[in-house]
């Protein structure tokens, strides 16, 4: 049977349609997803990463938030995955005590 993490991060990748209005969701939201997974992989965290509608923070930038604390994380960039991982195994130390 299958483990389930005890610790997520949630990254938004909703596409709103319409011009006038943000968006996190796109190329770039999914690319995030799969860098993220990449680097729990590697580094062997027992964290799960999954794709999540929206939080409703879209002028903010891609959005993130880890569960179970329910932090948000934000905004989302290439340069900021490394300090959401370390934010992650932050919560997984506190889940595992």
């Amino acid at each position: 049977m299958k483990k389930f993490s005890r610790v997520s991060i949630l990254v938004c990748t909703h596409v709103h349609m319409g011009l006038k209005n943000k968006s996190c969701g796109g190329e770039l939201s999914l690319a995030i997803v799969e860098k993220l997974k990449q680097l729990v992989i590697e580094q062997k965290l027992d964290v799960s990463v999954r794709e999540q509608a929206c939080f409703g923070r879209c002028d903010e930038g891609i959005v993130a938030r880890i569960y179970p604390s329910k932090d948000y994380f934000l905004p989302v960039t290439e340069c900021s995955l490394v300090e959401l991982i370390e934010l992650a195994k932050c919560n997984v130390a506190l889940e595992s005590k």
